[in-house]
């Protein structure tokens, strides 16, 4: 072998050039999914007023108190894609499901963090607003009143 070192960038259309392709065809859907899932969350927050904890309050006893993001949605459908039968196209669902992810996290950590101060990224709803009627040992429902 003479003194020259050789080249280990793949020519153009190799298999491994084609999934560079996809690859940045997926980060820019991901991108661009993202943009658009947080422009509709911050036109929910900001043009029509509001707060998804405050607002779907009552969701909570269906949802025994968690709060459902939807970066949680966006994780159990790119989770899902392992599961799902042999066949089924499975890139949308990836594009959405990591768009909803990032659009959740960067809404909380980021605009909400740096608008208000406070991510108010809350695991559970509040017992303000809405109020357990009593905690009953053993209740897995219990009554909720306003």
């Amino acid at each position: 072998m003479s003194g020259v070192a050789q080249s280990r960038i793949p020519a153009a259309g190799t298999a491994l050039n084609r999934e560079a392709r996809i690859d940045t065809t997926m980060l820019a859907w991901v991108l661009g999914l993202t943009a658009v899932f947080e422009a509709v969350t911050c036109l929910f927050r900001w043009g029509l007023g509001l707060q998804s904890t405050r607002d779907t309050a009552f969701l909570a006893p269906f949802t025994l108190r968690l709060r459902i993001h939807h970066g949680y949605i966006g994780a159990v459908a790119a989770a899902a894609i392992p599961l799902l039968p042999p066949g089924v196209e499975t890139a949308w669902l990836l594009r959405i499901g990591l768009s909803l992810l990032v659009s959740d996290l960067i809404h909380h950590f980021i605009v909400l963090k740096a608008t208000t101060g406070d991510p108010q990224f809350h695991l559970t709803y509040p017992r303000t607003g809405w109020v357990f009627a009593d905690d009953v040992p053993g209740d897995n429902f219990p009554s909720w009143r306003r």
